[in-house]
């Protein structure tokens, strides 16, 4: 399915999204998660998988009680925690370089590099704030989102990066790391990656 231009930021929006709910806990970032109409209004854009793991969170959030929404957050932080940052070391590894080299723990590979060029090619470099190499999870799916953002006002050569990107660098690692999470006890944080999946493979589908 071609995405219109609209569609394409509402993609890129939910890229951006999912790109800063697995940079940050959620005590650092948006609740809106909990609340299961966020879920239903999203669009999937004609992806059955899109469209399940959207199902699927809204029926998460669905039996939150609002006056455990606290408890709620406070409990994912900690999940958050435990799942990517440790210690003494993340549970699941959120950079590429990790599942690209084999399982290397050194850091910074030649995926954070390529990341930074990518980065730069867009006048955007990583901030200091997060700590975080290039090539974690939420900053390649921000990355795809700002290539789609600017594809939506047609730039038809960001779009064919977003695509290639997506397609033989983001989904083959980004799709072991969501099995990691999923057999590591996540809740929110396995479907969010799930979700993160679908959304990549509807970019691919706007290949030429």
């Amino acid at each position: 399915m071609k995405l219109s231009s609209e569609e394409l930021i509402q993609l890129a929006q939910m890229l951006a999204f999912t790109g800063n709910s697995l940079l940050k806990p959620m005590n650092q970032t948006s609740t809106v998660g909990l609340d299961a109409a966020f879920w239903d209004d999203l669009p999937s854009f004609g992806s059955e998988e899109a469209a399940s793991a959207l199902d699927v969170l809204a029926a998460w959030a669905s039996v939150i009680d609002e006056e455990r929404s606290e408890d709620v957050v406070r409990d994912l932080s900690v999940e958050y925690a435990r799942l990517f940052m440790g210690p003494p070391e993340p549970a699941v590894m959120p950079w590429e370089t990790f599942y690209v080299e084999g399982g290397s723990d050194t850091g910074f590979g030649e995926q954070a590099f390529a990341m930074v060029r990518r980065l730069r090619n867009l006048g955007l470099a990583v901030s200091n704030d997060n700590n975080q190499y290039a090539d974690h999870i939420g900053i390649e799916l921000l990355y795809v989102g700002e290539c789609l953002q600017r594809a939506s006002q047609g730039d038809d050569a960001l779009l064919r990066e977003a695509v290639a990107f997506s397609r033989d660098s983001a989904i083959p690692w980004m799709r072991s790391f969501s099995t990691k999470v999923y057999e590591a006890d996540s809740t929110y944080y396995s479907m969010l990656s799930r979700l993160a999946c679908a959304l990549l493979s509807v970019v691919v589908a706007q290949a030429d």
